[in-house]
């Protein structure tokens, strides 16, 4: 969420940040407590060209954990998502539903969801859970791919394992998405 609430001077050394780092992709989300650009797609788009302009792929993260988009009804959602995603899906390398989908949408929701998204574009779409879950992305036809969050505390080891495990049941590519530096 931060990216797409900076100011122009914050997203300008956010960019040469990236550029300098020889990153090659960075994760927005479309909403947050902070903003809802489902509202204001003038403005997300513009964003969004920026990060194209300067060479860096968008993982569009569908909606944040913060913020009342999340809640709305299904039927809701999927009309906003109908309306935006044919907007922005030339500007988007892939979708992540939402960051830690398990906090607020039970399986049966975040499936309703990615299947729909699914039938909206032909990119790839993952899932993200909260620490060490992976099972709303394990044998659905919606989820290309899991951004996996680790959890904080972990040893290299620790690291290592819950990765292998993830691969090894998942069958599906996984992204280290959110992890403990130290």
């Amino acid at each position: 969420t931060g990216y797409v609430n900076a100011t122009i001077t914050q997203r300008e050394t956010c960019r040469a940040g990236i550029t300098e780092r020889t990153y090659t992709h960075i994760y927005v989300s479309v909403t947050s407590e902070t903003k809802d650009f489902y509202a204001d797609m003038t403005t997300f788009k513009a964003r969004l060209q920026e990060l194209r302009s300067a060479g860096i792929e968008v993982v569009l993260f569908l909606t944040s954990d913060t913020g009342a988009w999340k809640d709305k009804s299904l039927s809701a959602m999927k009309t906003d998502l109908g309306r935006v995603i044919p907007l922005i899906d030339s500007m988007v390398s892939s979708y992540a539903l939402g960051i830690e989908i398990d906090e607020y949408w039970t399986l049966s929701e975040a499936q309703s969801i990615g299947e729909y998204l699914q039938t909206l574009t032909s990119k790839k779409i993952a899932a993200h859970q909260l620490p060490g879950k992976w099972n709303y992305c394990k044998g659905y036809s919606w989820c290309d791919y899991m951004i996996l969050q680790y959890g904080f505390g972990k040893s290299a080891t620790e690291i290592t394992q819950l990765t292998k495990s993830a691969i090894a049941d998942l069958r599906k590519p996984l992204v280290a998405g959110e992890y403990n530096l130290n």
